[in-house]
């Protein structure tokens, strides 16, 4: 499915309030209170997803990054994703690539949740 056929498709469905360009290749919209991004590099096939998931707590900072650490291993809790840091901040931010071909809308769905 193209990027703007799984956007468009998921905003009708949810209610969404997005504004939806023509020639989409990037968007951003709030879902529960999270902004989620969304963006389909040029010349790719891929979909970037990226969202702020909060604040990197300033006491057990050790074991709080051994948790972000496990998680991804061998994608066991992560489900693909990575998590990093937002250089200058304690913001923690979850990104997640997938393939485009191989979304329709369900997955596209599962995959924000």
């Amino acid at each position: 499915m193209r990027f703007e056929e799984l956007i468009r498709a998921f905003v009708a469905e949810t209610g969404i309030d997005a504004e939806i360009p023509a020639g989409l290749d990037e968007c951003c919209f709030t879902i529960d209170g999270m902004e989620v991004f969304l963006q389909q590099p040029e010349g790719t096939t891929s979909l970037i997803t990226s969202a702020e998931v909060g604040e990197f707590p300033t006491e057990g900072r050790e074991a709080s990054y051994r948790l972000l650490l496990e998680s991804m291993f061998k994608d066991e809790r992560s489900g693909g994703a990575i998590f990093s840091l937002e250089p200058g901040t304690d913001r923690v931010w979850v990104h997640r690539r997938d393939s485009l071909s191989a979304l329709d809308q369900q997955g596209f769905r599962e995959m924000l949740g």
